[in-house]
C-alpha cells in the first residue's frame, strides 16, 4: 500500500496513514484496484500508526477506524489492521489493545524484526480477544534478527496465523518459509522483484493467505498472479 501511495504522489518521507485524512478517495482507489485485481483481504495504510506511541491516541484510533472504513468499502472479504513494530518511541502496551476498537476482521503485526517484541505484541492482543496474524521481516539467511523463527512460541502466544512479509528479495520470504512451516496457518508476502511470480507459484497451495509487499502494485499483482 506505502508504495503504491508513494508512486501517486505521497511525499516520500510521510507514512501512508497521513492520507487516510487528507486523500481518502486515493487510498480507497488503491485498496479498489487491488480487489479487482483479485485480492481477498487488503490491509490497512496504517502500518506506521500505533496509538500506543501517539500524541493523541484517541485521534489516532479515529485514524484507525477511518482507514478500517476505507478498506471496507473497497469489497474486501477480510480487512487485516495493519501495524508495524514498537520501536524506541511506542509507549507501554496497554496502549496497543485500543487498536482492537478500529473495526478490523483481524490485526496484522507485520515487518517486525525482533522475534521477543513480536510475541510480546501478540500475547498483549490475543489475551483481549483479537484475532492477530503475527508476521516477521525474511533476510537472505532466515529471519533479519539472525535466530531462528519463533514458530511455536507465536502459536503458543494465541497468533491465529503466522506471517513472513516483505524481504531484499522474493526468495526471501520463501526460503524462510520452508525453514519455520507446520501445519498451522501461514501469511507469506514478499516484496517485488522480478522472481515473484515463481515465488507465488511456489507458495499457492501451502499458505492460508498469499500476498504482496513493497513494490506490489495492483497492476503487478495482476501481471504476476498465479493462474
Amino acid at each position: 500500500m506505502g508504495t503504491t501511495l508513494h508512486g501517486l504522489g505521497l511525499p516520500a518521507d510521510e507514512a501512508a496513514d497521513v492520507w487516510v485524512d487528507a486523500q481518502p478517495e486515493r487510498v480507497h482507489a488503491v485498496h479498489r484496484a487491488f480487489v479487482e485485481a483479485g485480492a481477498k483481504v487488503v490491509r490497512t495504510a496504517t502500518l506506521c500508526s500505533r496509538p500506543d506511541g501517539a500524541d493523541d491516541p484517541a485521534a489516532m484510533v479515529d485514524r484507525l477506524r477511518r482507514a478500517v472504513s476505507l478498506a471496507r468499502s473497497s469489497g474486501a472479504q477480510e480487512v487485516w489492521l495493519s501495524l508495524g513494530p514498537l520501536g524506541p518511541s511506542r509507549g507501554s502496551l496497554s496502549g496497543l489493545e485500543s487498536c482492537l476498537d478500529a473495526g478490523a476482521d483481524r490485526v496484522v503485526l507485520e515487518t517486525f524484526v525482533d522475534p521477543a517484541e513480536l510475541i510480546e505484541a501478540v500475547s498483549h492482543l490475543t489475551s483481549r480477544g483479537g484475532s492477530v496474524v503475527a508476521s516477521l521481516a525474511p533476510g537472505p539467511r532466515g529471519l533479519l534478527a539472525d535466530v531462528p523463527y519463533p514458530t511455536e512460541a507465536l502459536r503458543d502466544a494465541g497468533a491465529a496465523c503466522l506471517g513472513i512479509n516483505c524481504g531484499t528479495a522474493p526468495h526471501d520470504a520463501l526460503n524462510l518459509f520452508r525453514q519455520a512451516q507446520d501445519d498451522g496457518d501461514w501469511f507469506v508476502a514478499p516484496a517485488w522483484g522480478a522472481a515473484l511470480p515463481e515465488v507465488w507459484r511456489a507458495l499457492h497451495g501451502d499458505v492460508r493467505w498469499l500476498g504482496g509487499c513493497c513494490g506490489v502494485s495492483p497492476p503487478r499483482w495482476e501481471s504476476a498472479w498465479p493462474r
